[in-house]
């Protein structure tokens, strides 16, 4: 159901445009490398991203299983089973998924699912706030360790300073 065609034209620019139904045209992204967000924080409804799933749980709702995926190093994308979904048993799973490229594999339309990318590259892991947490604690004890350090020497002090090396 979803194809993709690449085009080219020999001076590289649109040689005729017509207006199809149920079409999305677009030009190439490959001189943008410096522009591209690879952040996409949109999840969809009625998509299922297939990739290699490897890891499955029952959560509460969409949110937490994108935030499972964001948290977890490996995850790529994932597919939530909504309280919609046809099958009871499968309701609430969350499935996370990784794939070579990076991207699906095939999407599906299927009513009862939402499917979504990892935030990780958004900066929004709780092990991406750690670092930030940790680097900002480190540069103050640095700081406060230079002003030590800055005090003892105009002081005259610098026997002492072996104690900070």
């Amino acid at each position: 159901r979803f194809y993709c065609y690449l085009k080219k034209t020999a001076t590289g620019t649109v040689s005729r445009m017509t207006t199809l139904q149920n079409v999305v045209s677009g030009f190439s992204l490959k001189w943008c490398k410096d522009l591209i967000n690879a952040c996409y924080e949109h999840i969809f409804d009625g998509l299922d991203f297939a990739g290699d799933d490897f890891h499955q749980s029952v959560v509460e709702d969409e949110h937490i299983c994108q935030s499972s995926c964001t948290e977890e190093p490996s995850c790529q994308f994932y597919t939530f089973v909504t309280k919609e979904f046809h099958s009871k048993d499968k309701r609430h799973t969350c499935t996370l998924k990784k794939h070579e490229k990076g991207t699906p594999s095939t999407i599906t339309i299927i009513h009862g699912v939402m499917s979504g990318f990892s935030l990780r590259q958004c900066g929004l892991n709780n092990t991406g706030m750690c670092k930030i947490i940790f680097l900002s604690s480190l540069k103050a004890l640095t700081l406060k360790l230079a002003t030590q350090i800055l005090s003892f020497l105009t002081q005259g002090n610098t026997d002492n300073l072996s104690r900070y090396s």
